[in-house]
């Protein structure tokens, strides 16, 4: 479909195509910001946490700290704070720290989800109200002309069109959702693995 087609149809879709137009946009931006965020929170994580359990086994702290702060994903700040403790000799609530900063960086993660879904649902019906809004128009054209038929194909047609553009924008709000819930459900997996291989680490260096 040329750019030229693209302009008519949403000409013809009537009013309500600027919203469906801007949650598209809005879609896109999300779907963007978060393949960037989520690539970046992934990157390398059960990695980093073989590196820093190396420090650690060999009372190196102080470098697996340095590891941390120079690392973007989403095990860097929980095995930063739980390396901060055992530096400050402070063992007692390490779970706690960890489990509070995972809580933090998930929430960061989730941001912004939950506009992809009141799009997913919002979207459709958009298009639903649009191609209402559209037939009304339509019958209220045919009963002031002679009712030709062409005039209530074409009418429909329009109408339909606003329908069509809610759903599409619907589907790939849907695919964004899903692929990043997937992706965030893999995080949240490889954090739990490295909050409880850290404590069973810590375990072994206080023996």
């Amino acid at each position: 479909m040329s750019f030229e087609q693209s302009v008519f149809l949403f000409s013809k879709g009537g009013a309500m195509m600027y919203p469906i137009f801007i949650a598209s946009v809005i879609t896109l931006a999300i779907g963007v910001e978060r393949l960037v965020v989520y690539r970046r929170a992934s990157k390398d994580i059960m990695l980093l946490w073989q590196q820093v359990k190396q420090y650690l086994v060999n009372n190196q702290p102080q470098q697996a700290l340095a590891l941390c702060e120079a690392s973007t994903n989403a095990a860097a700040p929980i095995l930063y704070k739980a390396a901060s403790c055992i530096s400050k000799q402070r063992s007692e609530g390490i779970r706690d720290a960890m489990e509070g900063e995972a809580a933090a960086q998930i929430s960061k993660l989730r941001l912004r989800l939950s506009y992809l879904s009141t799009i997913i649902t919002l979207a459709p019906l958009l298009g639903l109200l649009g191609t209402v809004l559209g037939m009304i128009k339509t019958f209220n054209v045919l009963s002031l002309s002679s009712g030709q038929p062409s005039i209530i194909t074409g009418g429909v047609g329009e109408a339909l069109i606003a329908t069509a553009a809610g759903l599409c924008v619907a589907i790939i709000a849907a695919l964004f959702h899903s692929y990043f819930s997937e992706r965030l459900e893999d995080i949240i997996t490889s954090l739990e693995i490295i909050t409880n291989n850290f404590l069973e680490v810590l375990e072994l260096i206080n023996r």
